[in-house]
């Protein structure tokens, strides 16, 4: 039998659990740093990378804390192929920060 989807509530909680700390880190990071200073860079590269792997286990720490799991639409756990798929749009923010506007 499959678990039924989360409730907005916990995809709510679960997303700040896991969001939430990275974005004051980069924040204080990037607050003392000119934006294209390798300080800035390694932050955005390092919040990149965790939003990218947050669900390669299954489950990022927001997500196992309110009882949620990442799934296919049938109900099996999904893929990590999928999973990282998925993070694809979430870890290119970070990236993108540091791209000037024109």
């Amino acid at each position: 039998m499959t678990p039924p989807p989360a409730n907005t509530s916990q995809r709510i909680v679960g997303g700040i659990v896991d969001v939430a700390p990275l974005l004051v880190v980069t924040l204080a990071v990037t607050a003392f740093v000119t934006p294209f200073d390798l300080g800035a860079t390694l932050a955005r590269l390092i919040a990149a990378s965790v939003l990218l792997l947050k669900d390669v286990t299954g489950a990022s720490p927001g997500k196992w804390l309110v009882g949620v799991r990442v799934a296919d639409r049938s109900g099996p756990r999904a893929s990590t192929g999928r999973r990282l798929l998925r993070n694809v749009t979430l870890a290119a923010a970070p990236l993108l920060a540091g791209v000037p506007y024109l």
